[in-house]
């Protein structure tokens, strides 16, 4: 069984049509990729803050101190720390 001329591969406009199909769907991608990433950035800063505000306070009450938290803004992405605070006066009844 022999191919015809015709019949032995693919035309130029439907190689220029799958590749332009393929192009238009990759740049859906990157684009919904990027937001995808910098939403689940946020989460994470968010749920590394709950965290750290929670030791925070667990640490407050377990120690009797006041406790604060303090970020570093002079660093490239701002980092927490924690600082004692003096113990507070008992009050009197």
């Amino acid at each position: 069984m022999s191919l015809s001329r015709r019949d032995s591969g693919f035309t130029l406009i439907e190689i220029m049509v799958v590749v332009a199909l393929v192009s238009l769907m990759s740049a859906l991608g990157v684009g919904a990729y990027k937001s995808w990433a910098l939403a689940h950035a946020q989460l994470g800063a968010a749920t590394d803050l709950q965290t750290i505000l929670r030791q925070t306070q667990v640490r407050a009450v377990t120690e009797g101190f006041a406790f604060c938290v303090k970020f570093d803004t002079q660093r490239p992405r701002p980092t927490p720390s924690i600082a004692m605070r003096a113990r507070p006066r008992a009050m009197s009844r």
